[in-house]
């Protein structure tokens, strides 16, 4: 059996892309082997909006990873605890191969889509963690494999270990101070082409560069982090009072995706134009039409004419309401004072 992908969603709903991509990915791939691991009971509705074939595992808390997020400095208040979800989630992820065992685990977040011509056949022959980088200080669990339960037992007690000794680090600084402290047990995937290609800051370290391309060549191409998504597609709306801003410079990032060039004759492939392969995309705004559409081509063809200079923001009354939601959850009855006062200010 090749490599089992997983989605991790904790909390009380089904976000309507997560069940997109859910539906995409196993229309695109019906016989692969695909898990989404939550927190709560599924209702008999919910579970029927989750696509036959689907397997579910349900996560449970462990004392330990209590314990070592119960001094973690993040506002637990944000988003509904955020920043611990967003830790607890890789947590979930190796709990799951951990008890079933599981070899050849390819984790992917849930605003994360794969293309047609993913390499599946490359993770499967891998022996070593493997993920994504951002910048110097952050990685990226947007794509991350663990080979086999040996490895997910490792990695669970270097971040457990590592948060213990400093509470606040988020996700992407863990994984950042693992992959940067043990280069030969965790792979960066390739995220440019080769240590000179013009997608890369011209900022960055010629190690950095070395590292962050090093695989291309193995994997037949490059994998987006979250910055060709993020400028292409826009980001969350919600760190924007509700408005999908694209083409937004991303100054920290090792990867300079206004540089990007495409080809957009190869339809359900997302390809540069010197016909590099781009295996996935981060689909950072979370805009549901993207995540239906068959082989995510509209999400490609998008991608396409932001890089061909359509950048056109727009308003996502989605995003506004939840924003809104979460800032009366956060701030409770002062929150129409506080809103008044910044309205007046």
């Amino acid at each position: 059996m090749g490599a089992t992908l997983v989605f991790v969603h904790l909390g009380p709903t089904l976000p309507k892309h997560l069940l997109y991509n859910l539906h995409g990915m196993h229309e695109m791939r019906p016989n692969q082997e695909i898990v989404l691991i939550h927190d709560n009971e599924l209702s008999t509705g919910k579970k029927r909006k989750i696509p036959h074939g689907v397997r579910t595992f349900l996560y449970k808390s462990e004392d330990d990873i209590v314990r070592a997020l119960t001094d973690h400095a993040y506002n637990k208040n944000f988003r509904n605890g955020f920043w611990q979800i967003s830790l607890i989630r890789i947590f979930a992820l190796l709990q799951f191969q951990l008890l079933t065992g599981t070899k050849g685990v390819i984790h992917i977040e849930s605003d994360v889509v794969l293309f047609k011509n993913f390499p599946w056949e490359k993770f499967e022959s891998l022996q070593e963690l493997a993920w994504l980088q951002f910048n110097e200080n952050r990685d990226v669990a947007a794509i991350l494999f663990s080979p086999n339960p040996s490895s997910a037992s490792w990695l669970r007690e270097e971040i457990k270990s590592a948060i213990l000794e400093d509470n606040e680090l988020t996700d992407m600084k863990v994984l950042s101070k693992i992959s940067n402290a043990h280069p030969k047990k965790v792979i960066l995937l390739p995220i440019a082409p080769t240590p000179d290609s013009g997608l890369f800051n011209a900022d960055i370290s010629e190690k950095a560069r070395l590292r962050n391309s090093l695989g291309s060549d193995y994997f037949g191409g490059i994998f987006d982090s979250a910055p060709i998504g993020m400028w292409t597609l826009g980001q969350d709306p919600r760190n924007h009072q509700g408005v999908i801003r694209k083409g937004i410079s991303l100054l920290d990032s090792y990867v300079q995706p206004e540089k990007l060039t495409t080809d957009s004759s190869f339809g359900d492939r997302l390809m540069t134009e010197s016909g590099i392969p781009i295996f996935n995309i981060h689909i950072h705004c979370k805009e549901p039409k993207y995540f239906k559409s068959t082989n995510f081509t509209l999400a490609i063809a998008d991608v396409c004419k932001a890089t061909k200079g359509e950048l056109e923001s727009h308003f996502s009354s989605r995003a506004f309401l939840e924003n809104g939601f979460d800032f009366i959850k956060r701030n409770g009855a002062r929150a129409p004072i506080i809103l008044i006062k910044k309205l007046l200010s």
